[in-house]
């Protein structure tokens, strides 16, 4: 789905690494070594995803991403538009009428307010990374909000239900068994779905993790 024109134009992050970086929450995105990709050019990457992408934000502040600005091209801008241009030591960021910047630092991280409907700048230490964590110990349906989700199957084995990989695309969640017992957590699914074309995963030893992703369709241990 094409991203809308009124959105911020460009979404630029480089990989400052010698390595290929996974957002497994961004639809499996890998950004090859040293790479610069436009995240509004990937198909079905928005502005919300963006926000939402754990794996986007603690990259960038393990500083193996950098977002990046770039100059703006109009010629004909608009009297809003000027003012909206921000300047930094390198580049300049031309910004449309759902942005909202202040107080700019190098290290800032840029999100999608929905409750303003604009972009807005914010400070690494503001930005919400936190995996929701969940423990269970037995039979227990998985919610799309859930992040890690810790299983003890030392009371003996039982099922966790993913939830549907439709209308998710790129939701990413982390099962792990955590006890030494011979208990099984097996990992199932809803509506025929699969998980690596099976049906039905399972961990069987304790530090056994799965590392799901949603393509819309299934799930894929990444």
């Amino acid at each position: 789905m094409p991203v809308d024109k009124s959105y911020l134009d460009h979404f630029y992050v480089r990989n400052l690494t010698s390595n290929t970086i996974g957002l497994g929450d961004l639809v499996n995105l890998n950004i090859p070594p040293h790479a610069r990709i436009d995240l509004l050019t990937v198909p079905r990457i928005n502005k919300e995803k963006i926000n939402q992408s754990h794996d986007l934000q603690a990259a960038i502040r393990a500083g193996k991403l950098r977002i990046e600005k770039e100059k703006c091209r109009r010629k004909n801008k608009t009297k809003a538009e000027r003012e909206a241009t921000i300047s930094d030591e390198e580049r300049e960021l031309c910004d449309l009428s759902d942005v909202s910047l202040s107080s700019v630092s190098n290290d800032d991280i840029l999100q999608y307010n929905s409750s303003t409907g604009k972009w807005e700048n914010e400070t690494p230490s503001d930005v919400d990374i936190n995996l929701n964590v969940t423990s269970v110990s037995t039979t227990y349906n998985i919610l799309i909000t859930d992040d890690l989700i810790l299983c003890d199957a030392s009371s003996g084995s039982f099922t966790v239900t993913l939830p549907t990989a439709i209308g998710n695309s790129g939701k990413q969640i982390f099962i792990k068994k955590i006890d030494s017992t011979n208990g099984i957590v097996i990992v199932d699914t809803v509506l025929s779905q699969t998980i690596d074309s099976e049906s039905e995963q399972r961990l069987t030893s304790e530090g056994d993790c799965m590392d799901l992703a949603s393509n819309d369709e299934n799930w894929f241990i990444t």
